[in-house]
């Protein structure tokens, strides 16, 4: 096959993983009660089962990166893919907790190698000229999946009931694992002398080497408040919190996260463009995420504003959170750029191991104050719960905003 064309119909069929990895990033959020309810689940363990996806996706992102390196990126997708599928499926069909949460585990498991990997492809089987063209599309097609996992899949949950769906996501991953399969069975455009291997010794010395940069941490605890409270409201708790505090419908509900992922979709070009102008991150990461604090004190603190304001408190959360897509740009630049990978994985790791941890506190605050309320079996809990539990996305915002202040430029490292 054409080296070229090899290369796109490899990109493809890896967007396509990435797009059911978005999806599943979000979808659990949109029928969390329903799944709560069906199963008998307290607001801990509902917690649990969101959560576990972002702890098993951030502790695999340095060993994905390793892993696509030594053999490759469609083989390692192929079976990520097909482990997906398989824990998809067992989440569907579920009857209680513990094999629920196994086939969540899965999940995360298995799409935690994907962005990795397309990553790879477009840097090694591209010509570097493309590079930011094919990122942007990436980032267009993974934020669709999380767009669409959000209101549209609501409508379809309802339709198909929530086992249904996740039942069909199974499938669609397997096929999607057959696809990269049979286009692993191509030799690799990037194969030949020139291609680039670093050992497991020089890996091992690259990762203490960005761990041990006083630079690379401001990043890390940005990257993680802004992201990790973004993702948990989106991914989790933000359409329940509609249902039980503002009495809306799950629809109506589902379309307010909807309004955070599109924040976080149209922020990314905004943002990216304005550092690109200036040549600066920082003071863009500045604002942003003290504009997202003030956000989030409305949120929690203000459930009785009138409800149109509410789709702009929620697109703003998205909006201004997206800023800490910046803090890769600046990691890669403050770490030696043979290690920008396992720069970028570093702090990475951190926004999905705070996602996982913000989640289980929420939960379990909840729990604290539950008066024995019951929905459809899934715990009601007061208005005074939520505020007590959403304080941790003021707390790790509030973090975030701090870190961002310790953020070093290049030509401030410079002087």
């Amino acid at each position: 096959m054409e080296q070229r064309k090899l290369a796109f119909l490899t990109w493809g069929a890896l967007l396509a993983g990435l797009f059911i990895s978005f999806f599943h990033r979000f979808a659990f959020g949109v029928v969390a009660s329903d799944i709560g309810g069906a199963l008998e689940l307290s607001g801990a363990a509902v917690s649990n089962l969101g959560a576990v996806y972002f702890y098993v996706y951030g502790i695999m992102q340095i060993p994905s990166g390793i892993l696509i390196d030594k053999i490759g990126p469609r083989r390692i997708s192929a079976l990520g893919m097909a482990i997906t599928g398989l824990g998809s499926i067992i989440f569907g069909f579920a009857g209680s907790y513990f094999p629920a949460f196994a086939g969540r585990l899965l999940v995360g498991l298995g799409v935690s190698v994907i962005f990795l990997a397309v990553l790879k492809v477009q840097s090694g089987w591209f010509p570097p000229g493309d590079f930011s063209r094919l990122t942007g599309i990436t980032s267009a097609v993974g934020n669709t999946g999380a767009v669409l996992a959000s209101a549209p899949f609501a409508i379809v949950a309802m339709a198909l009931g929530w086992r249904g769906t996740f039942l069909l996501l199974g499938l669609i991953s397997w096929v999607i694992a057959l696809i990269i399969f049979r286009l692993a069975r191509f030799p690799r455009p990037d194969d030949g002398p020139a291609r680039n291997q670093e050992s497991m010794g020089s890996l091992g010395r690259g990762l203490l080497q960005v761990l041990s940069n006083p630079r690379t941490w401001p990043n890390f605890f940005t990257i993680s408040g802004l992201m990790g409270t973004s993702m948990s409201l989106a991914g989790v708790w933000g359409v329940t919190y509609l249902m039980q505090v503002q009495d809306w419908s799950q629809d109506r509900a589902s379309s307010l996260i909807l309004l955070v992922l599109l924040g976080l979709l149209v922020g990314s070009p905004v943002y990216g463009s304005l550092a690109s102008r200036w040549g600066r991150v920082k003071p863009i990461i500045n604002s942003g995420a003290a504009i997202a604090l003030i956000f989030w004190l409305l949120v929690v603190f203000f459930p009785g504003l009138p409800g149109w304001l509410w789709p702009f408190l929620y697109f703003g959360i998205g909006f201004f959170s997206i800023v800490f897509f910046l803090c890769f740009t600046n990691v890669t630049a403050v770490n030696p750029s043979r290690y920008s990978g396992i720069a970028t994985s570093v702090i990475n790791f951190g926004a999905f191991i705070i996602s996982s941890l913000i989640s289980l506190l929420i939960g379990y605050m909840l729990d604290q104050r539950w008066e024995g309320e019951l929905i459809d079996g899934f715990r009601l809990y007061p208005v005074e719960a939520y505020q007590s539990a959403f304080s941790i996305f003021i707390i790790f915002t509030l973090i975030s905003l701090i870190a961002s202040f310790f953020i070093v430029e290049k030509k401030e490292e410079k002087k």
